[in-house]
């Protein structure tokens, strides 16, 4: 990108110029303070804003990088009985024309798409080169933008709200849009090795976050605070976990497995107290998907550190299957999934999703075809409302949810969408030669498919951070498959890539 940032320099402006500059940038100033009823808070974050965006556009790999980093740190929704910290009080996600009052109905997110995207653009026109980026992964991600098109114009064909068809895609054409313009972005291993800081730095800072809130703000005490952190959050630890655990046995960058070894305290913690039943299952569903991808002699080795571990965990579930302490959470929460908490009080919440459920499965029976977005599901057994203004457009069990909007065919493109970018990743890390290309691959496995998992219990697809976490992921690893591709090609030769090593497998943009 440095022929595009060249490209753009100036001389020095003259004094008139610098005069016009200068009366036209108060004249903004002045029209932004009038247009948010006087928040001296958005003319101070004007030139700012300004800077960012000179910069952003001069290299928009950065900017790709800094919406992975900033949707993995940034909250969307409040906690309950918390306090809003920082990462929320600043609002990343949420529409201009609500946090600083300018009549925009878009966000930062979709800003900073727009900006690579154009970027981008600008970039082939100034240097005119067409520069196009070919992975195996575009063809799924395309089908699922495909299925999507179609069932918004099948919702509004039967009575959707557009206003509602928009609000519930939102998010998975996040995922879509992040994919595509950080795939013509993300070029070499640098890249992918500055991603995955983005990903595993704001993970730990969400660890610290959370043990500051337990020990500081409840004095170590959660009581009826539903959780310490985001419900997402739990999930994106769990891909801080998996990858420490592969980068350790797979021998990763050293300097990635020690800090995540630093920081695995504080993300436990937190990750305990997130409360999130189901994201305790993930980590243990995503230990065994990795186990699968390990060669003999490192499952052979892991087995070892295992099962010696299997007692104690026996052990520490049978003295606080009863217990209330602090010390029994994870145990609780275990056991809040049969329906019962330690006072054996039938767990509410799953009370509420049985019911939301079985309404769900009555709108699949009588609609096989589905309803399309912006269609309400139907309410055959009353819910309590709750405190969410399209509760009954989207529910918890996000899985249920596309199979009523998508009907049978939409659901199977969906899995099938999801299922042949899980098929070719795995092709991929068969063979990969770099290590550190092997973590990220199989991190990403375990990503996708919990995220489908933790999908059909709780409301994931529908959330921004998620699903721009996965969009940026997978596009993470276009270097990735560009190697594999490589080393494809190079096995049908007869050629070993493994003996080239990396100083003959120079990075180079895909064909």
């Amino acid at each position: 990108m440095g022929t595009w940032a060249g490209a753009i320099e100036r001389p020095s402006p003259t004094a008139p110029v610098r005069l016009l500059i200068t009366v036209f940038a108060s004249l903004i100033v002045g029209a932004v303070v009038v247009l948010t009823n006087g928040n001296l808070a958005a003319p101070i974050a004007l030139p700012i804003g300004i800077g960012v965006l000179i910069t952003f556009v001069a290299r928009p790999g950065w900017a790709f990088s800094f919406l992975l980093f900033a949707a993995l740190l940034f909250e969307q929704y409040q906690i309950f009985g918390l306090d809003a910290p920082l990462t929320l009080q600043i609002p990343f996600f949420e529409n201009f024309n609500n946090s600083v009052g300018i009549p925009l109905p878009t966000n930062p997110v979709e800003c900073l798409l727009g900006l690579m995207l154009f970027s981008w653009l600008m970039n082939m026109v100034v240097t005119r080169r067409f520069r196009w980026q070919h992975a195996a992964y575009h063809g799924p991600v395309a089908l699922f933008a495909c299925v999507l098109l179609t069932f918004m114009a099948w919702g509004i064909a039967r009575g959707g709200v557009p206003n509602i068809v928009l609000w519930e895609v939102r998010a998975l054409f996040y995922f879509i849009v992040t994919y595509f313009v950080g795939s013509q972005l993300v070029r070499t291993k640098q890249d992918v090795i500055v991603n995955t800081w983005c990903i595993l730095i704001p993970i730990a800072i969400k660890g610290f976050q959370g043990v500051w809130r337990y020990f500081i703000d409840l004095k170590g005490d959660i009581g009826d605070v539903p959780a310490i952190t985001s419900h997402e959050c739990a999930v994106f630890i769990m891909t801080s976990f998996i990858f420490s655990i592969a980068a350790l046995l797979l021998k990763g960058p050293r300097g990635m497995i020690l800090f995540t070894a630093l920081t695995a305290p504080t993300t436990f913690i937190t990750f305990i107290y997130a409360q999130r039943r189901i994201a305790y299952g993930t980590v243990v569903i995503g230990i065994i998907i990795m186990f699968f991808f390990l060669e003999k002699r490192l499952k052979q080795l892991f087995v070892k550190a295992v099962l010696p571990t299997l007692p104690v965990i026996a052990v520490y579930f049978v003295v606080f299957w009863n217990s209330s302490s602090g010390l029994a959470m994870p145990v609780q929460q275990v056991r809040s999934i049969f329906g019962e908490d330690a006072s054996g009080e039938e767990d509410s919440s799953n009370e509420y999703r049985e019911i939301e459920k079985f309404n769900l499965e009555e709108t699949v029976r009588t609609y096989p075809a589905g309803v399309g977005f912006g269609n309400k599901y139907l309410i055959v057994m009353p819910l309590e409302e709750v405190d969410f203004p399209l509760w009954d457009y989207i529910p918890h069990n996000c899985i249920y949810w596309f199979w009523t909007k998508t009907g049978f065919i939409g659901m199977t493109l969906f899995f099938a969408a999801f299922g042949l970018l899980v098929i070719q990743l795995a092709m991929d890390y068969r063979v990969l030669t770099r290590p550190f290309y092997k973590v990220v691959a199989v991190t990403l496995i375990v990503f996708i498919i919990n995220q489908v998992i933790v999908a059909y219990y709780d409301l994931q697809l529908t959330f921004y951070r998620n699903m721009v976490y996965l969009g940026a992921f997978l596009a993470t690893m276009i270097p990735v498959h560009v190697e594999a591709r490589r080393n494809r090609e190079l096995l049908a030769a007869g050629i070993d890539p493994a003996e080239l090593g990396d100083a003959d497998a120079e990075d180079v943009p895909c064909r």
